[in-house]
C-alpha cells in the first residue's frame, strides 16, 4: 500500500470508528435524558426513533472503521479449544490520533446541525416513528 494511502485509510477509519462510538454514546445519552426529561402523555421519549437510527448508524460507524484499519504482521493462531488473530496496526505517521480527534467532534456536529431536520423529514414521511 502506498504511504499517501495508508495514511489516508488510517485517518478515515480511525474517524469512522470514532464516530461511531460518539455517535452512539450520544444517542444513549440523549435518549437518558430525553426519557426522563421530556414524557409524552402516551408514553416514551418524542425522539425515540432519531436516537434509535443514531445509534444503529454509530454501531455500523465504529465496525466499519476497526475492519478498515490498515495491519501488518497479521497472525492466526488455532488451538483445540480457541482461535485468536493478532496483529499489529500500521500506522507509522500516527494518523489515527487526528481521526479519533475528529470523531466525536463530528458526531456533535452531526447531531446538531442536520441532525433535526433529518429527523422531522423522516418522521414526516413515515420512515421512523416518534
Amino acid at each position: 500500500m502506498t504511504d499517501g494511502l495508508n495514511r489516508l485509510r488510517n485517518l478515515l477509519s480511525a474517524t469512522a470508528w470514532a464516530y461511531g462510538a460518539s455517535s452512539a454514546a450520544l444517542a444513549l445519552l440523549l435518549s437518558l435524558w430525553w426519557g426522563t426529561a421530556h414524557h409524552r402523555p402516551g408514553g416514551g421519549s418524542s425522539l425515540g426513533g432519531p436516537l434509535d437510527l443514531l445509534a444503529i448508524t454509530g454501531f455500523a460507524f465504529a465496525a466499519l472503521g476497526l475492519a478498515a484499519v490498515p495491519r501488518r504482521n497479521f497472525r492466526l493462531g488455532k488451538r483445540r479449544d480457541r482461535a485468536s488473530v493478532v496483529s499489529d496496526p500500521d500506522d507509522p505517521h500516527r494518523m489515527a490520533r487526528w481521526g479519533i480527534a475528529a470523531g466525536p467532534a463530528l458526531a456533535l456536529l452531526i447531531v446538531a446541525v442536520p441532525g433535526p431536520p433529518l429527523a422531522h423529514w423522516l418522521q414526516a414521511h413515515g420512515m421512523i416513528s416518534r
